[in-house]
C-alpha cells in the first residue's frame, strides 16, 4: 500500500520457454483482455486473461518481426489509446556509428489494441502526412516480373501508402530505396505461399559491412482481402504495417545518391494496384 512494505503473494505469471528472460515487462488492460509485453532481443506480447492477481496468457504474438526493433514500451494517451514506442538498433560496424556520432533512435509511434483475442497494430492519424500526397496511381495492373516505377515519388524519407488486390500473385509489394539500375533496393512484400509480409534487404546496399537478410512477419490474408501495406521510410529506417495485423522494422544503408526510387510489383501472376499514395517528407519525427 505505501511502496514500501511488501507482501509476497504468488507467480504473476510463468512462462513455457526455458531459459527464457521477460525484460522491461509491460502490463496493461486492452479491452476485455490483458496483454503483457517484454523482451529478449525482440518484443512480444502475452495476450490473456487477469483474475485475482494472477496473468494466464492465452496467446502469444510479436510486435514486430524486424531484426532491430527491442525494448518496446507503451503509454496511455489523454483520450484512453495505448501508444507503443520501441528501440530501433544499427546494423552497422560500431565505427560508422563512432564517425556518425549517432547510434540507434526510437521508433515511430505505434497505436495497440486487441481484438477477437488478437493484437492490432495502427499507426496513429498525428504520424501520418496531412496535406495532399506528392505522387499517385490507382486503378493499375501489375504484370508479373516488371516493376511499376511511381513518378514523382523518389526520395529517402517518404510515407506510402497502398492497396493492392492480390489476385492470384505468387507475391505483390513494393520496392523502396531502389537505384535506376536496381544494384540497390529493399522490398516489403506478401508472399502468397508462406502467407508471410517479408522485407527483405538482400540488396539494400553495397557496403559489405551493414546488415543483410530478410525477415517475415505472419500475414494470412481471407480471399478477396487485399493487401494493405503502409511503409515509413527515413533515411536509414524501413517500417512496414500491414493489414493492421504485421509489423517489420529495419535498417538500412544504402551507398548510391540515387538509391531513391519507388516501385511496385508482382510475380508469378498479375495484380491490381487499387490505390497507391506517396508523401515525400521533409522528415517523420
Amino acid at each position: 500500500a505505501d511502496l514500501i512494505e511488501w507482501e509476497y503473494l504468488h507467480p504473476f505469471c510463468e512462462g513455457t520457454v526455458p531459459c527464457e528472460r521477460w525484460l522491461v515487462p509491460d502490463f496493461f488492460p486492452s479491452g476485455d483482455r490483458h496483454v503483457m509485453l517484454f523482451s529478449d532481443g525482440a518484443t512480444d506480447a502475452l495476450i490473456g486473461d487477469y483474475h485475482d492477481h494472477r496473468f494466464l496468457a492465452r496467446r502469444r504474438q510479436r510486435v514486430d518481426h524486424g531484426p532491430q526493433f527491442d525494448s518496446a514500451r507503451t503509454l496511455r494517451d489523454a483520450s484512453g489509446r495505448r501508444l507503443l514506442f520501441g528501440w530501433i538498433r544499427e546494423d552497422r560496424p560500431i565505427d560508422a556509428s563512432l564517425q556518425a556520432g549517432w547510434a540507434g533512435m526510437m521508433s515511430l509511434p505505434r497505436a495497440l489494441s486487441v481484438e477477437d483475442g488478437e493484437l492490432r497494430i495502427d499507426v496513429p492519424p498525428e504520424v501520418r502526412a496531412a496535406t495532399a500526397p506528392d505522387a499517385a496511381v490507382a486503378g493499375v495492373d501489375l504484370a508479373p516480373c516488371s516493376a511499376f516505377r511511381i513518378d514523382g515519388a523518389d526520395g529517402d524519407c517518404l510515407e506510402v501508402e497502398v492497396e493492392i488486390g492480390v489476385q492470384d500473385a505468387a507475391s505483390v509489394g513494393i520496392a523502396l530505396s531502389a537505384s535506376p539500375g536496381g544494384e540497390e533496393q529493399t522490398t516489403v512484400f506478401w508472399h502468397r505461399d508462406e502467407q508471410v509480409l517479408r522485407l527483405d534487404r538482400t540488396r539494400s546496399s553495397l557496403d559489405p559491412d551493414v546488415g543483410r537478410g530478410a525477415d517475415d512477419a505472419p500475414l494470412p490474408l481471407t480471399p478477396g482481402e487485399p493487401l494493405r501495406l503502409t511503409v515509413f521510410l527515413d533515411r536509414s529506417v524501413v517500417e512496414a504495417f500491414a493489414n493492421r495485423r504485421s509489423a517489420l522494422t529495419a535498417r538500412i544503408y544504402p551507398t548510391h545518391p540515387d538509391s531513391t526510387g519507388v516501385e511496385l510489383f508482382a510475380t508469378g501472376n498479375s495484380a491490381h494496384v487499387r490505390r497507391c499514395r506517396v508523401w515525400r517528407r521533409a522528415s517523420i519525427w
